[in-house]
This record gives structure tokens, C-alpha cells and sequence, in this order.
């Protein structure tokens, strides 16, 4: 787990503000108290609040107006969870060839590019034969553990 993960993870609404209550996790990043009904939002639900209020906000305006870092708007850009609008200057980039990207980690050229060495990768040599893995067998039939 990343540092991103972990400080987003932190930032989840455990206990309702108002009563104390368990906040239970209803859609998008929101949050509901099961004994008053108080919502709260998570990171990612301040982000799609302030997305939806203001359409092709730039990552700074994200962080300033929701309190959001930037490496966790980051992260969920390249997690493809939020897109940066068309029509920006500003982008992300591919992590293998260095394209420009709306949002994910990868372009999708590279995507098929790995997906296809990792068939290769997988497949079975020419005239090869796959043989299925042999479990040892004892003869007290009890549970054991591998070397």
C-alpha cells in the first residue's frame, strides 16, 4: 500500500461528528451515520462534490476548496477514478512511454503492448507439453505446510 493509499484511508469518516454514531459507507465517497443519519464524505466524495459544482476545476483548485492533497487527487486520477477534462493543457503521463493521459497510469497502446507480453509470457513454448503441478502426498493424510 502506498503512502497515498494510507493517508486516504486515514481521512475515511469512522464516527459521525455529530453523535458519534459508526458512519457506514454508502456510495462514492459518502458516508452515513446509522443513529442520526449524518453524512459525511471521504476524500474521493469532496472531490466529485466539488467536480460537480465546478465542472474542469484544476488539480490546485481541487486541493484548495476541498482540503484534498494533491498526491491523493493524483492518485485517483491515475486509479482512473476522475478524469482530467478535455480540452486541458495540463496532463498526466504514461508511466512506461511518457504520453499524455486524462487519467490511469497507463496509455493504451502500452496497455496492449503489456498485455500481449504477458500472454507471450504465459503461453506455452512450441512443442512443450504443460504438465499440471504434483502435490506430495503422505500417507497420514494430515495438514502440513510447503518448503
Amino acid at each position: 500500500m502506498t503512502n497515498e493509499e494510507k493517508r486516504f484511508l486515514e481521512h475515511r469518516p469512522v464516527n459521525c461528528e455529530e453523535c458519534g454514531g459508526k458512519m457506514f459507507y454508502q456510495v462514492d465517497g459518502v458516508y452515513q451515520c446509522t443513529d442520526c443519519g449524518h453524512i459525511e464524505l471521504d476524500d474521493f466524495g469532496k472531490i466529485k462534490e466539488y467536480l460537480a459544482k465546478n465542472d474542469g476545476a484544476s488539480m490546485v483548485e481541487i486541493a484548495s476548496a476541498t482540503g484534498v492533497e494533491m498526491n491523493i487527487i493524483r492518485m485517483f486520477l491515475e486509479d482512473g477514478r476522475i478524469q482530467i477534462p478535455k480540452g486541458s493543457k495540463l496532463f498526466i503521463s504514461c508511466k512506461r512511454c511518457g504520453c499524455a493521459l486524462r487519467s490511469g497510469r497507463y496509455c493504451e497502446d502500452c496497455i496492449r503492448e503489456l498485455g500481449n507480453d504477458l500472454k507471450d509470457a504465459f503461453a506455452e513454448a512450441p512443442g512443450q507439453k504443460a504438465e499440471p503441478a504434483r502435490i506430495p502426498r503422505s500417507s497420514n493424510n494430515r495438514m502440513r505446510y510447503f518448503n
